[in-house]
């Protein structure tokens, strides 16, 4: 990593904590310690945008993702994420996807394509393609919890990490079946009604018919996956439908306790 790509990267760091507080253009070139001209033009060679597009970009991707999978009011969104009136809030967001926050809602989808993810300079290019694979039968066990959509995954994270652990010391597979209920008008956070198992053609209780999903892998350890998965979700060149994200994970050949390797393959459902 380049001396600028540094500095940016600590800028960036520092938006994404303030995100929330509207960060002025003025306060991240004082924090770099250079003219506002010169971090402009870094800012701009490592992450394409300018400071105020980059700003502006990622305050209306969270207002998209609070609008589409939230029952919060489109003026108590604006509210929270500091815009100074639901006016100039509704007038941003147009100019940025096109249509009305209201509109935005009444979609069965999030358009991936328009959001913009938080910067990294170590992110790597994900491959999704169209699959069918045929349909499936699982013994599964349902349970439910509460995620944070706008930061990163805890409490979630663990439960499911324990639920797979729990299948994988008995199966090869484990198979997570998880959905999101759009129900909430008061926080930051979702339901996530999900069902954890594994394959059994005879003992089974969640079956699956043969139908089409975008489909992509990954490599590495839970942590690393978690990460990977929060910002591939508004990275993707496509739109998400609500429905069943199916995940199955299995444990990689070499680990040792201490850095356990998973290989997943993750399933988004499709309409054509």
């Amino acid at each position: 990593m380049s001396k600028n790509e540094a500095l940016i990267g600590e800028l960036i760091n520092w938006i994404e904590e303030h995100i929330d507080q509207a960060p002025a253009v003025e306060d991240v070139c004082k924090r770099s310690g250079y003219t506002p001209r010169h971090i402009q033009k870094l800012f701009s060679d490592v992450t394409g945008k300018t400071v105020g597009d980059y700003i502006r970009k990622r305050r209306l991707t969270r207002a998209a993702i609070l609008v589409t999978f939230t029952k919060k009011s489109i003026y108590h969104i604006a509210m929270e994420l500091n815009f100074s009136t639901q006016q100039t809030f509704s007038r941003a967001f147009r100019r940025e996807f096109g249509c009305s926050p209201l509109q935005y809602r009444s979609r069965k989808y999030l358009q991936c394509s328009r959001l913009t993810p938080r910067f990294s300079s170590t992110t790597q290019s994900v491959q999704l393609f169209l699959s069918e694979p045929k349909g499936f039968r699982l013994r599964v066990f349902e349970f439910k919890y509460r995620e944070a959509l706008l930061d990163s995954a805890k409490r979630g994270s663990q439960l499911r990490l324990d639920k797979v652990m729990n299948i994988l010391a008995e199966h090869s597979v484990a198979v997570v079946v998880s959905n999101i209920a759009c129900n909430s008008k008061r926080s930051w956070e979702v339901e996530i009604q999900a069902k954890s198992g594994f394959h059994d053609n005879k003992n089974y209780n969640y079956e699956r018919v043969k139908q089409k999903y975008w489909t992509t892998s990954f490599k590495g350890t839970w942590e690393e996956y978690i990460a990977f998965i929060r910002n591939f979700l508004i990275s993707i060149d496509l739109n998400l439908y609500q429905g069943n994200i199916i995940e199955e994970i299995r444990l990689c050949e070499q680990h040792d306790n201490e850095n356990i390797n998973f290989n997943f393959i993750l399933y988004f459902p499709v309409t054509l």
